[in-house]
């Protein structure tokens, strides 16, 4: 649709402490989350458009605003300025092929999966010091 957009995935982090006293992180990527549209159509930024906030910005209190804004009705089949994530997953699908949509999940696992790993170390020194051994 020529749109900016970001994703918005629900991740849930939980951890166990095994019988090292170790914290084993379990993490849980929900199926669905959010696409929040511009209400603008994309152009790459230049000097000319740099103020143009709706179309660089996905943020909905900059977006509602706008006369383009499309309020979801509660379907989620692809209208709207607010989407689902499971919508968008089946849209990659139909698009370009459930290979491709695959390829994507795998992809936005590894993201979160490789964020949490970084974040791992600072959990585990709060956890440590909020419950003390």
């Amino acid at each position: 649709e020529g749109l900016k957009f970001d994703l918005r995935l629900y991740f849930l982090v939980a951890s166990v402490v095994d019988e090292t006293g170790a914290l084993q992180p379990r993490y849980f990527l929900m199926h669905d989350g959010l696409v929040r549209l511009c209400t603008t159509e994309y152009v790459e930024p230049s000097l000319d458009n740099l103020d143009k906030k709706r179309m660089h910005l996905t943020n909905y209190a900059i977006n509602k605003k706008s006369k383009e804004f499309v309020q979801n009705d509660g379907d989620d089949d692809g209208a709207g300025s607010k989407r689902s994530l499971r919508w968008y997953m089946e849209y990659i699908g139909e698009t370009y092929g459930e290979k491709e949509r695959e390829k994507l999940w795998t992809r936005l696992k590894g993201l979160c999966v490789k964020t949490l790993l970084a974040a791992h170390p600072s959990l585990e020194a709060e956890y440590d010091t909020a419950l003390p051994k």
